[in-house]
Formats: structure tokens, sequence, C-alpha cells
């Protein structure tokens, strides 16, 4: 099922699948040349923290936040300043506002929806 926005007319930036790729068995052959440290911050692959106000958001932003750096990770986007909409999934989700909700709840949403929206399209209220 393709929608094509959320409903507020929001084009929505990526497509979500409902299968997942297995990746074949991963067989290091020299641990040596492994770096002692790896960090995707530093590769920038993880989007910035974002303020969630007195909102009961966390789970939103979480869900959020895990799909910008896999998508970035993943080469599914160069825009190293990607935004998806944390208040679409507190609005459509859950639908209980502030008050909660789970990673479960958001990747359900994002797989019946097609996607999500960006943040730009679809802003962060509080509410």
């Amino acid at each position: 099922r393709n929608r094509g926005n959320n409903g507020n007319g929001n084009n929505r930036n990526i497509r979500l699948k409902r299968s997942i790729e297995v990746a074949d068995e991963c067989k290091v052959k020299n641990r040596n040349n492994l770096p002692k440290t790896f960090d995707w911050r530093k590769k920038g692959m993880v989007t910035e923290p974002k303020f969630q106000n007195k909102c009961g958001s966390c789970w939103a932003f979480v869900s959020t936040s895990i799909l910008e750096s896999a998508y970035l990770i993943n080469g599914l986007t160069k825009n190293k300043s990607f935004d998806l909409s944390e208040q679409e999934l507190i609005d459509c989700a859950k639908k209980t506002g502030c008050k909660g909700g789970t990673a479960v709840d958001s990747f359900n949403y994002m797989l019946t929806a097609d996607g999500l929206t960006d943040e730009s399209s679809y802003p962060y209220e509080s509410k």
C-alpha cells in the first residue's frame, strides 16, 4: 500500500520495506586490522540529539534517530542534516500525544504508512 503522503499532503521522504535482508556470516580474517575504537558519530553518521521538551516522546525521537542513522550509514542519503518527523509518530503511531509510546509502535506505523515525512514538512510541536 502506498499512500504517498501522510494525510496532510506532505510527501514522504523515505519508504520502508517489510522484508529485511539477512547478511551472510561475517568472518574477520585478521582481527589485527580492526581499529581499536570506532564511532559512527565521528564519521558524521549519527544525527544530532534533539530537545523533546516536557513531552513523553523519547520513543519517537529514538525511532527517527535510528532510521536517520541507518540511512546515512547505508548510503541511502548523503544529506548529513537528514531529519525525519517525530511529530508524525506522536500524532499517528500511538495517538496518545505526550503520554508515551514504544519503538515498536513507531516502526509498525512506518511500515503501514509506507514511510515517514521529513521534519520541515511535519515539525515537532511537543504535544
